[in-house]
């Protein structure tokens, strides 16, 4: 077996499936020092549900671990952080896809041209390709490695949030009776310095109430 494809049945392999599972694996491997990955271990850390055997199958192409499923020392080089991360990371990429990478310019090179080359190296369907690629792609820009401009549109994008501002709300306007403000429901009668108000349309004994509430004030007894 070649350091850069695991061998099943004489069919040579490259690493495809999703991104993510890759970068989660990555992670635990910066942050924990890992001695073997098999189902147990990627059901344990929540990655790639159900689709475990294409991750192992993946990191044994990238010869991080072995036919056993046990760490090799590729792997151990990510337990560190910086430049270091970095330039261990890249000198896997480079052996793990020394085939692809003597296929193609990496500096020119199209999307259509490296999908291309994985269909037709490594025997894979377009969909596997097409993943594959962007796997390679994720994995080469961790690494600092410069690649095709032309690749950009098969890197995964930051999926930014809009969060949009909740307007407060506004309770309504209380009307303010403004001072002296006459009320619809009343008529206001003035008589030089008095002033009265009465309900429209009152009744007859309001009017009357009213009249006596004035004499009083006034100490005039009928």
């Amino acid at each position: 077996m070649s350091g850069n494809i695991s061998q099943e049945q004489g069919v040579k392999r490259v690493p495809y499936g999703a991104v993510s599972w890759y970068k989660a694996v990555l992670s635990l491997a910066q942050r924990i020092q890992i001695s073997q990955i098999d189902k147990s271990f990627l059901e344990t850390h929540s990655i790639a549900s159900k689709n475990e055997t294409k991750l192992i199958s993946g990191l044994k192409a990238l010869n991080l671990i072995n036919e056993n499923g046990n760490a090799t020392p590729n792997l151990s080089k990510l337990h560190v952080v910086g430049d270091a991360y970095k330039e261990n990371l890249k000198e896997i990429v480079i052996e793990g896809y020394s085939l692809l990478l003597s296929k193609i310019d990496l500096g020119m090179v199209t999307p259509d041209d490296i999908i291309n080359t994985v269909v037709r190296e490594y025997e894979a369907s377009r969909t596997s390709a097409q993943q594959a690629v962007k796997i390679f792609v994720y994995l080469a820009d961790e690494a600092g490695i410069k690649i095709s401009e032309q690749l950009d549109s098969l890197r995964i994008k930051q999926i930014t949030r809009s969060v949009t501002k909740k307007t407060p709300k506004t309770e309504p306007k209380k009307q303010v009776k403004k001072e002296n403000e006459v009320p619809e429901d009343v008529e206001e009668f003035k008589f030089g310095d008095v002033m009265i108000w009465l309900p429209k349309n009152g009744a007859k004994d309001a009017w009357n109430k009213a009249k006596k509430m004035i004499d009083i004030y006034l100490g005039i007894e009928d």
